[in-house]
């Protein structure tokens, strides 16, 4: 289950979901990645790492978030169903 704290909701395709960035810290930088969940907080998550924590960051869009939804629900998500982390999809650099 995706934490509240600092969900934003997005619609795709006429279906409710849940999104955060989550910054992560290690001992050479900090990072982020990005989390995707039906909106009811349940089930199986998406999760889009940084991979490169030392290039330059990319906009987090809703339009970005969009397509990756979609790409996650191609590779077989089932929104609200199963548990952990889905899929990790590259793209959130």
């Amino acid at each position: 289950m995706i934490t509240r704290r600092g969900l934003r909701r997005i619609s795709v395709d006429g279906r409710a979901y849940v999104w955060r960035v989550r910054e992560t810290r290690c001992h050479c930088c900090h990072s982020h990645a990005v989390v995707i969940a039906d909106a009811s907080r349940r089930g199986s998550v998406v999760h889009l790492p940084r991979l490169d924590p030392f290039a330059d960051p990319v906009a987090i869009t809703p339009a970005l978030i969009a397509v990756r939804v979609r790409e996650a629900l191609a590779l077989g998500w089932v929104p609200g169903q199963g548990r952990g982390v889905f899929a990790r999809l590259p793209g959130a650099s």
